[in-house]
């Protein structure tokens, strides 16, 4: 108890002592309390964050990259084949005889229509068909196909004629074909690119391709055209002459 009261008392005669010899400035004296009371943190929250952050996250290694494979040699191409020589064109046969060309029927959707017992007596002209059941005294033209059923006293014009079962005296033309059925009955001559026959006709028959006559035909007159075919049975009775190029009888004069 004795010595502690004597230490005290000497520590603060030592106190007292230093006081007087040196003065200590308030705003010193408040820095050094300031920097003993506030210490700097040893590392910068920065620091501290990017250490934390390396730490955590690291940086994946990168594999190195494989070697790249040699390269495949290309296969040897192989030599072309020598071409085949050409096959030697046979010349051309020569070109047959041109025929006229075929003159198709018309598609006509308006026709007229001469029904069974009428009677006219003038000249009939149409745009279209004509249809003739009844009796025509007078000539008939039409742009399109003429049939006739009944009698006409007249010419008959159209692009395709045919008679069945009927009584025409006058002439027929057509662009195309002449037809005469059987039990028709034809006074008159007939000009046509084809004609068949297998009625009664009373008259010359031209055609500029074809005429034929079937086994009921009864023609009486010439017949001219470039081919001819008589079906047994069939009588004509007049000059037959065949339209061929001059061409074909040079033969007879190499006799």
């Amino acid at each position: 108890m004795t010595d502690n009261k004597g230490n005290f008392m000497k520590a603060l005669k030592e106190i007292v002592n230093g006081s007087e010899g040196a003065t200590v400035a308030p705003a010193a004296q408040n820095k050094t309390v300031t920097d003993q009371l506030v210490k700097k943190p040893a590392v910068a929250p920065a620091a501290q964050n990017k250490s934390a952050t390396d730490q955590l996250v690291k940086k994946p290694a990168v594999a190195p990259a494989e070697p790249a494979a040699p390269a495949t040699p290309a296969a040897p191409v192989a030599p072309a084949e020598p071409a085949a020589p050409a096959t030697p064109v046979a010349p051309a046969a020569p070109a047959a005889r041109a025929s006229a060309p075929s003159v198709s029927a018309p598609a006509y959707t308006e026709s007229t229509v001469i029904s069974s017992g009428t009677q006219i007596i003038g000249q009939i002209m149409a745009k279209g068909n004509v249809e003739i059941l009844g009796e025509i005294q007078g000539d008939v033209e039409a742009a399109g196909s003429v049939r006739v059923s009944g009698k006409v006293y007249g010419n008959v014009k159209g692009h395709c004629v045919e008679m069945i079962a009927c009584r025409v005296k006058g002439n027929v033309t057509a662009a195309d074909d002449v037809t005469v059925a059987d039990d028709s009955v034809m006074v008159g001559d007939i000009f046509a690119k084809n004609v068949a026959v297998d009625g009664k006709v009373k008259g010359n028959v031209f055609a500029n391709e074809g005429a034929s006559f079937n086994k009921e035909a009864l023609v009486v007159g010439d017949v001219e055209s470039y081919t001819i075919a008589i079906e047994q049975g069939a009588s004509v009775t007049g000059t037959l002459k065949s339209r061929r190029e001059k061409a074909d009888f040079k033969v007879f004069d190499e006799l």
